[in-house]
């Protein structure tokens, strides 16, 4: 299961201005319809299955999850 077939829709950003305090050099995220998909989608085979794809090409500092309107 991709991201996207699990209701997922990743966004990028390379552009980064910080506000306060210093930057990531890059972020992304995975916008869900609601946070019990977004659980279901970090639990899920599909997302253990690109781990070893995943672990070589980032390097996960930080991981959220929040909900918003």
């Amino acid at each position: 299961m991709q991201v996207k077939s699990a209701g997922g829709n990743l966004v990028i950003g390379e552009k980064i201005v910080a506000v306060l305090g210093d930057p990531p050099k890059r972020v992304g995220v995975t916008e869900f319809e609601n946070i019990d998909k977004a659980q279901a989608w970090l639990k899920s085979s599909g997302r253990e299955g690109i781990a070893p794809q995943r672990t070589k090409a980032v390097k996960l500092t930080r991981q959220f999850i929040f909900e918003g309107n």
